[in-house]
């Protein structure tokens, strides 16, 4: 603007000096720069115009992510959490592929884990970490494993040898489940699964616990 008014300033003063001739050509001058200006303003126009219609996408395309993104966000609502043991002194006579059951529950958000069963059913479709531990008493060993709708996950064995010692074994796992789906502890499902006899009070142990949602 100040550009604008220094211009006409200069013109006036020309005008004020010049002859018929040179008048004409003054305004022949002033007519180009004047629609020179207007061709500009409307450059701009349509720029602005350009840049407020490519953030309100930006913003919208933002929007959408995010909420993509929340989907996946746990709330306190989605939490899974369990933890239980054998408490019994011991389990004995366990056959081939029998399912270990866990009858003390210390822990079950969600109430996902049914001690009567010792199997764990997924509550929403997600990434869950699994961890199964086992105890043997003196001159005993055991394969176990972790499995997923009675397919194989993950083997666990301890064995104690000699007379005077027990033996501690954990492992653990991280499982994709889809809701529905089923997880326990067994024995291995061959007739050398081990001795049948493990150590409980409280030693052996199975817990798992969701860590994110992969699926609204």
């Amino acid at each position: 603007m100040k550009t604008l008014g220094f211009f006409l300033l200069a013109l006036c003063f020309a005008i004020s000096l010049a002859d018929n001739n040179g008048l004409e050509e003054i305004e022949r001058l002033m007519k180009g720069f004047v629609e020179k200006n207007e061709e500009l303003q409307g450059r701009v126009s349509a720029l602005e115009k350009e840049n407020t219609l490519l953030k309100s996408h930006m913003l919208r395309e933002a929007e959408q992510a995010g909420g993509i993104h929340e989907r996946f966000v746990m709330q306190p609502n989605d939490a899974v959490a369990f933890t239980a043991v054998v408490n019994p002194p011991s389990l004995t006579l366990l056959g081939p592929g029998q399912t270990l059951i866990f009858d003390n529950v210390i822990t079950n958000v969600g109430n996902a884990f049914k001690s009567a069963t010792g199997e764990f059913r997924a509550p929403v479709t997600g990434v869950y970490v699994f961890n199964f531990a086992l105890m043997m008493d003196p001159g005993m060993n055991e394969y176990i494993e972790l499995v997923k709708d009675g397919q194989h996950i993950m083997w666990n064995y301890g064995h104690a040898p000699g007379s005077t010692h027990l033996i501690s074994a954990s492992r653990t796992a991280t499982v994709e489940l889809r809701a529905g789906q089923d997880v326990w502890v067994r024995t291995q499902n061959t007739s050398t699964h081990g001795g049948g006899t493990i150590h409980g009070n409280g030693f052996t142990t199975f817990s798992g616990w969701l860590v994110a949602l992969t699926e609204e």
